[in-house]
């Protein structure tokens, strides 16, 4: 299973490795400033080769990282942005919505995890019961599409665990110190 390069650059420098995930305005401009350090003299780098340079990289090619991310904060800074803040805006905006009037979110969520969770039960059923359905490749794509966004909706309604979840993958990437207990 291939690495994920990005959870690798935020356990190195967790600003830049939050903004280029996905989601923030920011994360075209961050990648750029990534390539042009990591990759020199590669003036059209493209995620692609991105992803190669840090999967594929030792620890001591990735400490760079730090004073890129040094150098990335500064000049938000400068600029007056603060990059993780745009996205604890976009959730609160949100957060503000909902209680103005969370009728249409609690309607929208109702009919979403209602018909999700009511066709998941239905093929279970049909196969616990032996019956064989042949499912269109397109409708388990959509269906994959669709699960993914289940733990966003719990995310809206419970909080998100994120912050938990990086520290968590970050842990599982670290080497133990001294070789582990004996």
């Amino acid at each position: 299973m291939a690495m994920d390069w990005k959870a690798i650059v935020r356990g190195v420098a967790p600003v830049l490795g939050t903004v280029i995930s996905g989601g923030n305005p920011l994360a075209g401009g961050a990648m750029k400033i990534l390539a042009e350090a990591l990759l020199p003299g590669k003036k059209d780098a493209t995620e692609k080769d991105l992803a190669d340079f840090v999967e594929n990289a030792r620890p001591e090619d990735l400490i760079p990282l730090k004073q890129i991310e040094a150098d990335y904060n500064k000049a938000m800074a400068a600029l007056g942005l603060r990059p993780l803040e745009l996205e604890v805006q976009d959730r609160a905006s949100a957060r503000e919505m909902f209680k103005v009037d969370g009728k249409p979110q609690r309607i929208i969520t109702y009919l979403f995890l209602g018909g999700y969770f009511g066709v998941l039960i239905g093929v279970i059923a049909c196969y616990a019961l032996g019956k064989t359905i042949n499912l269109p490749s397109e409708f388990v794509l959509i269906f994959g599409v669709i699960t993914a966004a289940v733990p966003q909706i719990l995310a809206f309604w419970f909080g998100s665990s994120k912050g938990s979840a990086d520290k968590t993958y970050a842990l599982a990437l670290s080497q133990p110190v001294n070789g582990g207990v004996k």
